[in-house]
């Protein structure tokens, strides 16, 4: 997936500016970035049959442009499939992924645009919300079934929030706080096009807490 393929590259960058420097390298730390990158590399591996075996039944589906996604599966097991490569994402920094387990909700539905928002929400919680955090940052990512059938999903990270002034902005489109340090500002706005859109939900900012730090979004899907 791409979250994988950025952060190996990223832990081969630094592995690659030590080498160059000369700087002392433990056997335990190349041991380390041996397990990690070959873990990365069998999660992309993963990625590419999974994108495989979707290729094979687009090609089965007829006429309808998007009736090769839309499918039934389970809560549960769709978090389980996703959660590695997110995980993987947190291992080099001070801070957590919590990922509730998920019920074993059936879903009719586009689970690999669903996917796609919930990374989003998760990477945007990981680069902006807990960016000047040196440790103790969590990123919690949470799911339940409301009263009218649809599902809940809340992620919520500890750090320092969105200042007011900007939150009405943040699902404009090239809206980023990270100008010229590596962010385009289109994530947001597109896991709302396609919450809106194909998913046919809600994505939101949730209010302000001064009881809880950082920051919540909530997203509603049929």
């Amino acid at each position: 997936s791409p979250t994988t393929a950025s952060t190996m590259r990223a832990w081969i960058a630094e592995f690659r500016t030590r080498l160059e420097a000369g700087a002392p390298l433990r056997r335990s730390e190349l041991d380390r970035f041996v397990e990690d990158t070959f873990e990365a590399a069998l999660l992309m591996e993963r990625a590419a049959g999974r994108a495989a075996e979707q290729i094979t039944r687009f090609k089965q589906v007829a006429v309808d442009q998007h009736g090769g996604q839309r499918r039934r599966f389970t809560l549960d097991a769709m978090l389980a499939d996703m959660a590695p490569s997110l995980h993987l994402a947190f291992r080099a920094t001070p801070h957590r992924l919590v990922m509730d387990a998920g019920a074993e909700v059936a879903m009719d539905s586009y689970p690999g645009p669903l996917e796609q928002v919930l990374a989003i929400l998760v990477q945007n919680a990981l680069r902006h919300g807990l960016e000047d955090q040196s440790e103790g940052g969590e990123v919690r990512v949470a799911t339940r079934l409301a009263a009218d059938g649809s599902v809940v999903f809340e992620v919520e990270d500890n750090g320092a929030g969105i200042p007011e002034a900007i939150r009405p902005r943040v699902f404009d489109p090239f809206f980023t706080t990270r100008l010229g340090r590596g962010g385009s500002g289109l994530g947001l706005h597109i896991a709302h096009n396609l919450t809106t859109g194909l998913l046919g939900g809600t994505l939101e900012l949730a209010p302000a807490d001064a009881t809880r730090p950082g920051t919540r979004f909530v997203l509603h899907v049929p």
